[in-house]
């Protein structure tokens, strides 16, 4: 979130730590055991916002917040549309996934990447699983961020991964795992509808092999949202490309934190094969509307003359198949996992 945590100087014998903060999520300070020497008089802390002495408030430009109570001192410029929420709420009350810098509406996406089977690559740890929209699952990549199509900014909150683990190479948790975003453009529509458009990456690799023999899992996705509040509609259009190993599930999340999934790609070959390079295979494409409600809480997917509640077009991709795999060509090793004959 860009909180400051740790403020020091290099005093010429070494490193010398000026101040050290801890905070609760909303953002008021632990106390007690924050360490401190001097005045180090720097102020960017919480979420990289000023804090202002006089009054305990954080300066986000265009109000200001107070982390005692995890509340704005002014109403929030979209309370009419959130009538579910105090006028005065900071990130619909959820500080752990959401910012909050101008009260308008963001758009939470994740896209993971992930290992279907109980082993695969020489005995490495899978990640058991099938597609899901749970934040509580392990993945081998994933990356995170918002978009703020009001006003036309995005949160990048980077790439990551769950540990790595293997019987005889021990656990270890990846640190260069990337994710960007890049090519954004924001554009509004002759409809009052606006568009925004931009293409998110990440790459990453296992953390327990030698790094020049151990490929990136790479994945690129292009994303286009339309969305139009007065309508309660948000058209969604992607294209996902990349190495198509392994599984690759994409999400998109509402103002009450449901997430609704854009599209899943099966596992395609085997990491020895599809790993190296950056490749730029066809991994999922999707085009379908999403309906909102007055507060941006999803209702419902159309998709050509088909229409789904949001649980049920989640269910029509969580049973998809996670991998896809001739199985002329595979035998399964002790585990079941799939390995080349």
């Amino acid at each position: 979130m860009g909180n400051t945590r740790l403020s020091y100087f290099h005093n010429g014998s070494g490193v010398e730590v000026l101040e050290e903060n801890n905070y609760y999520p909303f953002g008021l300070k632990h106390e007690g055991y924050n360490q401190l020497s001097g005045n180090p008089g720097y102020q960017y802390k919480y979420n990289g916002k000023e804090l202002q002495n006089e009054t305990g408030m954080y300066d986000y430009g265009a109000r200001f917040y107070m982390p005692d109570i995890g509340r704005w001192g002014v109403v929030d410029p979209l309370t009419e549309k959130m009538r579910k929420f105090s006028p005065y709420n900071y990130a619909w009350d959820n500080p752990i996934r959401f910012i909050d810098p101008d009260g308008m509406w963001p758009y939470p996406v994740i896209t993971r990447s992930f290992a279907p089977f109980p082993t695969f690559g020489g005995g490495f740890s899978g990640d058991r699983r099938g597609y899901s929209t749970s934040q509580n699952v392990t993945s081998r990549l994933s990356h995170s961020y918002v978009m703020n199509t009001d006003n036309h900014t995005y949160t990048n909150y980077g790439a990551s991964s769950s540990p790595s683990s293997h019987p005889y190479l021990g656990a270890a948790t990846a640190n260069n795992d990337v994710g960007t975003i890049s090519n954004a453009v924001y554009t509004t529509n002759k409809d009052g509808s606006t568009t925004t458009s931009w293409t998110a990456k990440m790459a990453g690799s296992n953390p327990l092999t030698p790094g020049g023999l151990t490929p990136d899992i790479d994945v690129t996705t292009n994303f286009s949202l339309t969305e139009n509040k007065a309508a309660g509609i948000l058209g969604i259009s992607v294209k996902q490309t990349g190495d198509a190993f392994p599984s690759a599930e994409t999400m998109i999340g509402d103002t009450a934190g449901n997430q609704l999934m854009v599209g899943v790609s099966p596992a395609v070959g085997n990491p020895i094969v599809n790993l190296f390079g950056d490749n730029n295979r066809p991994m999922m494409s999707n085009n379908f509307t999403v309906t909102m409600d007055e507060n941006g809480v999803f209702t419902g997917v159309q998709q050509g003359d088909k229409t789904y509640s949001v649980g049920d077009w989640n269910k029509m991709y969580e049973s998809s198949n996670t991998v896809k795999i001739p199985e002329q060509q595979y035998l399964p090793d002790a585990s079941g996992a799939p390995v080349p004959r």
